[in-house]
């Protein structure tokens, strides 16, 4: 049997967005080091959902919430 689909209820989408925008106020864009936002985003993500999910989940997630942040490929595959 195969894991289901990610999908995020629109309730947690909120919260997480609402999240993400605060933390973008106290992180701002510094293309050399996301390290600071990007964990707070993944805290962001458990606090909004209770959840923790795979790097390939947080990096979609990224992608839609931040684009342009990333974790480094040394620690994430």
């Amino acid at each position: 049997m195969s894991r289901p689909a990610f999908a995020m209820p629109d309730p947690e989408a909120r919260q997480l967005a609402q999240l993400a925008d605060a933390l973008h106020e106290r992180h701002p864009q510094n293309p050399r080091d996301h390290r600071p936002y990007v964990r707070e985003f993944m805290r962001a993500v458990h606090a909004a959902t209770g959840h923790v999910y795979s790097p390939a989940i947080y990096r979609r997630l990224l992608a839609v919430r931040a684009p342009g942040r990333c974790p480094s490929a040394a620690t994430w595959p």
